[in-house]
């Protein structure tokens, strides 16, 4: 006997998700200690490379000031 399994309510879906990397090195690097600047660009660095696998649109600061109207 097979079970009819619906999604998961918070389940993320490519056609409906975007990753926005804000630019932290400007605005947060300064008030972080090595290990966390560290840390920070790591963990940057395995969500683009997850995104672009994935087929997930990804949006830095500045490309979304520019979409708005605001850069």
């Amino acid at each position: 006997m097979t079970e009819s399994r619906s999604a998961h309510p918070m389940r993320l879906t490519r056609d409906a998700t975007t990753l926005m990397v804000v630019d932290v090195q400007e605005r947060l690097f300064p008030a972080m200690d090595a290990d966390h600047r560290e840390e920070v660009v790591k963990n940057i660095k395995i969500l683009t490379t997850a995104a672009k696998r994935l087929g997930v649109p990804t949006l830095d600061e500045a490309a979304f000031l520019e979409l708005v109207g605001r850069a």
